[in-house]
């Protein structure tokens, strides 16, 4: 069947894979059409594809995100659509609004899978918008709708009414589609949005049509009763969303998915800002899911910021705002968790978040005061020990570098005097294979005295020498004249 001949509208459909996974940030589609992923005459299958690495056989990986079948001849066309506004405004608000997307899909389904493959769960108080702006083709018949993930669809009958298929109120197990009685102009442009959630635990779709919700008999209220624009899943109890599909012809633009009121709030969600972090330094979660550095989310998401153990958020970047302080290292200002929003008023903005290892041993136990803190921290997160970890025991660990409990101690095993050169050299030995005293995070120092009675002073400055320095075993040579008692320690 040649369904652009019989002038069989497309429809949009909201399918879902029946495993549920967990939403994460990535997984927002926001396609405007326009350059430079767009540009007229670009087939649809071209439209944001990556190129990949060559895989064994020199043939470079594309991976798609629009999937078209055999025949498919949708492409992006020269459509300016700037003329159309609504109450509740458009899915995008980005200035060129030049180029659209022509449907000829040719009897296949074109299907545009969520960025990353990824698969969306709407839960109850998230819910996932689908939201387009659309220019319906009036079909002479129903379409057949026969896949079973599909969740909802909408299109436009011979008489020009928007027709919808959804689960119908009556039993969570009959579907079928309703006629909503809105007369639809095939001239002009509508938005079309869907927003995906849960009632009492049952998947359900409000549909609004120009940000006007739609109503019908079919439909139900926000407590179960008849009438209403909420609409059983006709795809079950699987909450998730994975793709969105459209067959047949008309035109799209602005295409989102986003788990936020996408447009109905200002400024719209389509768009999106990058987020950039060292993951090793800072975590950073968006509605509660962790966010990954490069992810995209749209504008006016509220974002947590967590220090990684041993560092402290420097600069939560030039887009966020109405930031409250959560944590800070005691006894200094190092924030370790930040939380507030992201936003711009411009696409295509990265908002940088920027984190540092501890600046100052505040917290730590006092025999860490004068140490390094670059160094305590190295030390700490290579054993896995956070901040709050630290003991006073754990010093001579730190000192030896060596793991928490080791307990290595030193050991002087032999003095040699060289009476003529007034030299005495001395061995010492550590207690622990596990100890390099070439690469101690302290330092080995020397004592001496005339005489025990007199005990040991300040370490010498001068009058000995640290000649050999590996393993369990140090080698130092003493000016015997610098006092007869010797004693080593690392420091």
């Amino acid at each position: 069947m040649n369904l652009t001949s019989k002038r069989m509208l497309q429809f949009l459909t909201v399918c879902a894979s029946m495993c549920a996974l967990s939403v994460t940030a990535a997984d927002y589609v926001a396609d405007s059409f326009e350059s430079p992923d767009g540009a007229v005459d670009l087939p649809i299958a071209q439209y944001k594809q990556i190129l990949g690495a060559p895989d064994g056989n020199g043939v470079v990986i594309t991976n798609y995100v629009w999937l078209s079948q055999d025949g498919d001849v949708s492409k992006v066309i020269a459509e300016d659509n700037s003329a159309f506004t609504t109450a509740k405004g458009r899915p995008f608000a980005t200035a060129d609004k030049s180029l659209a997307l022509n449907l000829e899909t040719e009897g296949g389904t074109l299907t545009r899978v969520l960025d990353g493959n990824a698969t969306n769960d709407f839960v109850v108080g998230t819910p996932v918008y689908v939201d387009t702006l659309i220019k319906f083709t009036p079909s002479e018949e129903n379409p057949t709708i026969d896949d079973p993930n599909v969740k909802v669809a909408a299109f436009v009958n011979a008489l020009s009414n928007l027709v919808i298929y959804t689960g119908k109120n009556v039993t969570i197990n009959e579907i079928g589609t309703t006629d909503t009685g809105l007369a639809i102009d095939p001239e002009q442009w509508y938005r079309l949005t869907i927003m995906l959630g849960q009632i009492d635990t049952t998947p359900v779709a409000q549909i609004f049509l120009n940000g006007s919700p739609v109503e019908t008999a079919d439909g139900m209220d926000e407590l179960g009763n008849s009438g209403g624009s909420w609409y059983l899943s006709a795809a079950g109890l699987a909450p998730s969303l994975s793709s969105i599909s459209f067959k047949g012809t008309g035109m799209i633009d602005e295409l989102v998915v986003t788990d936020m009121a996408n447009g109905f709030d200002t400024p719209p969600a389509g768009i999106l800002l990058t987020l950039a972090f060292d993951d090793a330094m800072v975590s950073v979660t968006t509605n509660g899911a962790a966010a990954a550095t490069g992810a995209q989310v749209p504008t006016d998401t509220a974002v947590v910021i967590t220090a990684q153990p041993w560092y402290y958020i420097t600069d939560v970047g030039s887009l966020f705002i109405g930031g409250d302080t959560t944590n800070k290292v005691s006894g200094s200002e190092m924030i370790t968790g930040i939380n507030g929003t992201v936003s711009t008023e411009l696409a295509d903005q990265t908002n940088t978040i920027v984190a540092a290892i501890y600046n100052t041993n505040a917290g730590l136990p006092s025999g860490f005061g004068g140490y390094p803190i670059g160094d305590i921290a190295t030390w700490a997160m290579d054993n896995g020990q956070d901040p709050e970890d630290i003991t006073e025991a754990m010093l001579d660990d730190y000192l030896l570098d060596v793991a928490p409990g080791t307990d290595a101690t030193l050991t002087i095993t032999s003095i040699v005097v060289d009476d003529i050169a007034g030299i005495a050299t001395v061995t010492i030995q550590a207690s622990s294979e596990l100890v390099d005293l070439g690469t101690i995070n302290g330092t080995l120092v020397v004592y001496t005295a005339d005489a025990l009675a007199d005990g040991f002073g300040e370490p010498l400055e001068t009058d000995f020498e640290l000649t050999a320095a590996s393993g369990q075993q140090a080698t130092i040579e003493v000016n015997v004249g610098a006092g007869k008692f010797i004693k080593a320690v690392v420091r």
